[in-house]
């Protein structure tokens, strides 16, 4: 077994080297996507940005909002934001390792920021990354509280917490319930005395996701959730498609450690005839595999699903952790640890390469664009190299935070399939146009958005 120094040692040094890559690496994360897109929002409307009733954006959006609203720079700003990921995770360790002393929640919290975390450090945002360390704390609280014998302040004020956390993930995102589900099951299995407590906790859960779902759901999730139907439209030929040849190349390149996790889990339950654990966490990554990959038949960007498939590490992690770690030689186990830390955090450093130059290309468009006779153009997103972009919706975002940040003047450029249907923006001579919007230059806060261009759009075809 793990002894908790040691985990603390490498836990904390895992997110310190995250911490720093959060840091170092805020041009590519803040001028990707979306993130550029909730940065200009946040800023723009001096308040949250927080999308489809997913609150649990909350915490990490409270640190660019703060920071604008104090008058803090661009940079310090765009800086602060990159880091709250990383410091929602932390503070997720920090009161699982530390607080409640768990070395097994401590390892899990670990395992979920490097065991697959490749292209979604650079695409950080996402609600379901944001609910999966609140979900790793809410099971770690519920451990932690039914260990406890006087029902005195600290036991309400902790149940009063762990029903705020479970309120928090059913709008966190639509398939955390997957994982959410398989927590439940894996304890009520394995603690028999407290499986009332977890079985009514999942029905209370279950009961508020179809409130949620009848009474608060959005068009986004409806539209997001309509593609699990794939699931029967393509039985049985599940593995003939060509987003399963893509997961298999990324598990080669990215995401072997959670193969190789997977494998000993499943030999070891084989090993000691443990054939309902077996089935329980070999039944969810499956089934959880095909359901994205059926989503998506003909693949998509790998920062976009490698997303979806995060919740593959909890159906690792747990029975990793709880099962087959405790069977290690402690210098083994923290050895072995540190070895998979400090690969996945090389290969998380060399990841950014492929950031740096999608980067390097929006700066040499913006040069172009700026040495033409104004900075606001529009272009047709043939023009543009679609491979480097990626996605093209997010540009004007982009475009602005990365010549704002590093020219201290507010560019636009905007990339459309149809130029006549933007084509009316060629009257604007004093407002900065968007994706969704156009806004006065007087309507944008310094030092934030810096204009000095005042002639009109052009359109360059």
């Amino acid at each position: 077994m793990i002894k908790t120094p040691n985990l603390k040692w490498i836990g904390t040094c895992t997110y310190a080297v995250l911490l720093v890559f959060s840091v170092l690496f805020c041009v590519e994360r803040v001028g990707f996507m979306d993130l550029s897109f909730h940065l200009f929002s946040i800023i723009k409307d001096g308040e949250f940005a927080i999308q489809n009733n997913r609150f649990v954006a909350f915490f990490t959006q409270l640190f660019p909002l703060l920071s604008s609203k104090a008058g803090l720079s661009l940079s310090v700003v765009m800086k602060v934001y990159s880091a709250s990921f990383i410091i929602l995770n932390f503070i997720c360790f920090i009161v699982l390792a530390f607080v409640l002393k768990s070395w097994r929640y401590g390892v899990i919290m670990v395992l979920l920021n490097v065991l697959m975390v490749t292209h979604t450090f650079f695409w950080a945002q996402s609600e379901l990354q944001q609910g999966l360390p609140i979900l790793i704390l809410y099971f770690g609280l519920i451990e932690y509280y039914l260990k406890i014998e006087e029902r005195d302040i600290k036991y309400y004020v902790l149940q009063g917490v762990i029903q705020v956390l479970l309120l928090v993930l059913v709008f966190a995102h639509p398939v955390i319930f997957i994982p959410a589900v398989f927590l439940y099951v894996f304890y009520m299995y394995r603690d028999t005395i407290n499986r009332k407590y977890y079985g009514m906790n999942m029905g209370v859960f279950i009961a508020l996701l179809g409130i949620k779902t009848i009474f608060f759901s959005t068009a986004y999730d409806t539209q997001a959730g309509g593609s699990a139907l794939n699931l029967l439209t393509f039985f049985p030929n599940y593995f003939t498609h060509q987003s399963n040849y893509n997961f298999v190349r990324y598990v080669i390149n990215d995401y072997y450690f959670l193969i190789i996790g997977a494998m000993a889990i499943g030999l070891f339950y084989m090993k000691y005839k443990r054939w309902f654990e077996l089935l329980l966490s070999a039944g969810f990554f499956i089934a959880y595999l095909l359901l994205v990959n059926m989503s998506y038949p003909g693949g998509e960007h790998q920062f976009y699903l490698e997303n979806l498939y995060l919740p593959l590490t909890i159906f690792v992690a747990f029975p990793l952790v709880y099962d087959l770690m405790p069977k290690l030689k402690m210098s083994y186990a923290a050895y072995a640890l540190i070895l998979v830390v400090t690969i996945r955090l090389a290969d998380i450093y060399y990841t950014h390469n492929f950031y740096e130059e999608r980067v390097d290309y929006l700066y040499g468009l913006i040069d172009e664009v700026k040495a033409g006779d104004n900075a606001k153009v529009l272009l047709k997103e043939r023009e543009a190299d679609k491979e480097a972009l990626m996605m093209t919706w997010a540009v004007p975002y982009e475009v602005w935070v990365l010549s704002t940040y590093r020219d201290q003047e507010s560019a636009s450029i905007i990339l459309t399939p149809n130029v006549d249907e933007k084509s009316y923006i060629q009257q604007y001579s004093t407002k900065f146009s968007v994706t969704w919007g156009d806004f006065e230059y007087n309507s944008l806060p310094e030092p934030y958005f810096v204009f000095k261009d005042y002639s009109n759009y052009v359109i360059r075809q």
